[in-house]
């Protein structure tokens, strides 16, 4: 059995040397149902990523391609995204208030301490690009 992948289909925006724009378009269980115009419960979001392509392939914009991503790595961005910060929030949450005894410095001091963790995200992106490698495809008619 192969390695389970996440596949999104897109299509390309933007075409450098080494580089390819792809817009993905995410949509809700309702935008494909026939009365989201009556019930305004329609949720999209577009969202732009790059991949390096494979050498010797070469795409133009406008054309319609699938982005994959190991099932795996799809998972351990939850953990980075969600997980480790929900835990970083409840152990403040759970030592700051004996320590500092007021409601507002506890909640500054837990903003803080996600931001501190956003930042060290910030300054590993680029371990983080080498890790999390998505790869395109074009799709076939």
């Amino acid at each position: 059995m192969g390695k389970v992948i996440v596949e999104h289909t897109g299509k390309v925006v933007d075409v450098q040397p080494r580089l390819v724009s792809v817009e993905l378009l995410r949509q809700s269980a309702c935008s494909t149902c026939h009365a989201k115009s009556a019930c305004m419960a329609s949720d999209q979001d577009i969202k732009l990523i790059q991949v390096e392509p494979e050498m010797g392939q070469v795409y133009e914009v406008g054309e319609p391609v699938r982005v994959q991503l190991a099932q795996t790595m799809g998972f351990k961005a939850v953990v980075f995204s969600y997980l480790f910060p929900l835990a970083i929030l409840m152990i403040l949450l759970l030592i700051l208030p004996p320590l500092l005894q007021q409601d507002l410095w506890v909640g500054l001091s837990c903003l803080g301490g996600l931001a501190v963790y956003y930042m060290i995200l910030w300054l590993l992106r680029d371990q983080l690009k080498k890790e999390f490698v998505f790869t395109i495809e074009k799709i076939r008619s």
